[in-house]
Parts: structure tokens; C-alpha cells; sequence
């Protein structure tokens, strides 16, 4: 993300802009505070052999708004 920071609930890690961070199939959710700024997210894979995939990847970004 290029502002603002996101909190991975499963683990309660903090990240900030710039920073990556893990996301996948167990991951759960994840709160993303914009600090005022319009967000962008950038997905990207780790992984030093792609060739030992299944095939490709998928995200799926899912937004609910209201209070917490």
C-alpha cells in the first residue's frame, strides 16, 4: 500500500506504507486505515519458482464499511 497502514488480525501486526505484508488463503482479515490519503494496494507474489504453481492466482479484495 502506498499510505496509510494495515492491521492483519490473525497475527495483530501492524504494517505501514511501503511495507509488504502476508496475505493468503488463511490470512482472515485485515483493517486498512488510509490517513486521509487515497489507498493502492499492489499485490505481488513471493515465491522463487513460479513454475510449481497450480496454474495462477487469484485476490479477492473484499470492502464493508461502518463502524467497528
Amino acid at each position: 500500500m502506498t499510505s496509510g497502514s494495515m492491521l492483519v488480525l490473525r497475527t495483530g501486526l501492524i504494517y505501514g506504507s511501503g511495507r509488504w505484508f502476508p496475505v493468503g488463503a488463511d490470512s482472515g482479515c485485515v483493517l486498512y486505515d488510509n490517513a486521509g490519503m487515497p489507498p493502492r494496494l499492489v499485490f505481488s507474489f513471493n515465491d522463487p519458482n513460479l513454475g510449481d504453481n497450480g496454474g495462477g492466482a487469484s485476490v479477492w479484495v473484499r470492502q464493508w464499511w461502518g463502524d467497528l
